[in-house]
């Protein structure tokens, strides 16, 4: 059941292990910490939803919590938030790091890049997934210029390091779109739910960037999400940050 004003879909099973055993706890499907708002109601048990809340926990206040704070996104704990961020910077021919506020940081989205997903090209599988390149857009509130006559600098350094917290990431994300657009009993197989866990390496065999990515222009949205069937296999395309021009990757999902 599906209530359209809320984007809340009833499921009253976990997603993961099949349980219904009680207490069952809500899944965003687009992490709360992202803006999201599609939620499947009693959709994961807590020993799962532990196992997934880690891997969320490193990916949103790690690399992206620079990009959560400058956009103000939600936060349960804005207490915990820093004030200050660290700002790599040159000046004087030398690298120097200063704690700024938010307000004052060169915010920038950076995003991984990999290639297509070992299922598609039939590629031999490679333990985990090979990160190829980043993307990186500008998102700070003052033009770049101001920044740099504000601090002296002749550069600005962006980093941000990602685990493989990262890939399982979107592969929770994209099979819980799934969930909720062809249904968690419809489904046959299902790919990447031993690497969601844990219980695999092999992510890299349904995580990657899609066929567009090369070609992508900035989006409309924040983030999209989208799902086709392709031979019984369910593909989803998830584009985080679009509107700054970043990836779009694919998740093999499963079978119907």
């Amino acid at each position: 059941m599906k209530d359209k004003e809320s984007n809340r879909l009833f499921v009253g099973k976990c997603i993961y292990c099949r349980s219904a055993r009680e207490p069952l706890q809500d899944e965003h499907i687009i992490p709360y910490g992202l803006e999201g708002k599609l939620i499947l109601l009693k959709a994961s048990c807590k020993e799962c939803a532990d196992i997934t809340s880690r891997f969320e926990r490193e990916v949103l206040r790690g690399p992206l919590l620079p990009i959560r704070a400058e956009l103000g996104f939600s936060t349960y704990h804005k207490k915990n938030r820093p004030t200050l961020f660290p700002l790599l910077i040159e000046r004087g021919g030398k690298k120097e790091t200063l704690m700024v506020p938010i307000e004052e940081y060169f915010s920038a989205v950076i995003l991984p890049e990999f290639k297509l997903p070992e299922d598609i090209d039939e590629r031999p599988h490679e333990k985990g997934i090979a990160f190829i390149a980043t993307s990186m857009g500008y998102a700070g509130k003052k033009p770049i210029k101001e920044l740099a006559r504000k601090y002296n600098a002749t550069s600005f350094f962006a980093k941000a390091t990602y685990t493989h917290a990262f890939p399982r990431f979107l592969a929770k994300m994209a099979y819980g779109f799934a969930v909720a657009k062809v249904g968690l009993n419809k489904m046959q197989k299902i790919y990447v739910l031993p690497a969601i866990l844990g219980k695999s390496e092999d992510i890299g065999r349904w995580v990657g960037c899609s066929h567009f990515n090369e070609h992508r222009t900035p989006g409309r949205f924040m983030h999209s999400l989208r799902l086709s069937l392709v031979n019984n296999k369910i593909w989803v395309y998830v584009r985080l940050f679009e509107k700054f021009n970043m990836p779009e990757y694919l998740v093999i999902v499963g079978t119907v």
